[in-house]
């Protein structure tokens, strides 16, 4: 009975389940695209930390990141194409259409980087020691998979939307459910949304389903 009565009122991010999947399942799960034109030199100790890692030398196009969670590229000298783009290019590109996604870049120049719009983004230099990224990629797969941090990304997209706080409410009521329940609840009922924005958010909601999934399965 107090299962069926906590679902009649409207649900709130104060409803969500504690979800603390182990960062040894997380890294395992998130998958890792780091971009350098270099030997990437630490490869075998990420992969070691059981990172699931992939490396390329080059961006070639910008849709090469979609089936990552987290993309992390060096400035200098990974982009193949003709019109002199460098890593952060790329990058700020990618923030903008893949808003799902976790972007950091590093480089060996970080004076190269100061003027550009880069706001919001993590930087690192190329000296960092295995730890320090460690810590860097531990933090991007958290904020992907956290349902509080996830919320947070659909509701920027929402209020670029113009959706009401009304209907905000009501898609944070059956997203939360979504999570509760380990299974989208959100295109089962109409949004006043295009299709590729509703796309989309259930594609970010999806992240943090899939983490709730993954502490059951503990």
């Amino acid at each position: 009975m107090l299962f069926i009565k906590k679902f009649i009122k409207s649900l709130t991010l104060d409803d969500l389940p504690k979800i603390t999947p182990t960062l040894q399942a997380l890294r395992q799960k998130a998958s890792i695209l780091i971009i350098d034109d270099q030997e990437f030199v630490y490869e075998s100790s990420l992969r070691n930390a059981q990172f699931n890692l992939t490396v390329h030398h080059k961006w070639h196009d910008i849709k090469d990141v979609e089936p990552y969670d987290v993309i992390v590229s060096d400035n200098h000298g990974v982009v193949d194409l003709p019109d002199g783009s460098d890593g952060l290019t790329m990058v700020n590109e990618g923030r903008k259409l893949y808003p799902d996604k976790n972007f950091a870049l590093y480089s060996g120049n970080l004076l190269d980087i100061r003027d550009h719009d880069a706001e919001g983004l993590i930087i690192r230099t190329k000296g960092d020691s295995v730890d320090v990224w460690t810590s860097m990629l531990d933090d991007l797969i958290k904020d992907c998979y956290d349902p509080r941090r996830v919320w947070e990304k659909i509701r920027r997209i929402l209020a670029k939307s113009d959706m009401s706080e009304k209907e905000m409410r009501r898609m944070q009521h059956y997203y939360v459910l979504s999570v509760l329940k380990q299974k989208s609840q959100l295109s089962n009922h109409s949004w006043d949304l295009d299709k590729e924005t509703l796309s989309l958010i259930i594609r970010i909601a999806g992240l943090a389903i899939s983490a709730a999934r993954l502490s059951i399965a503990l």
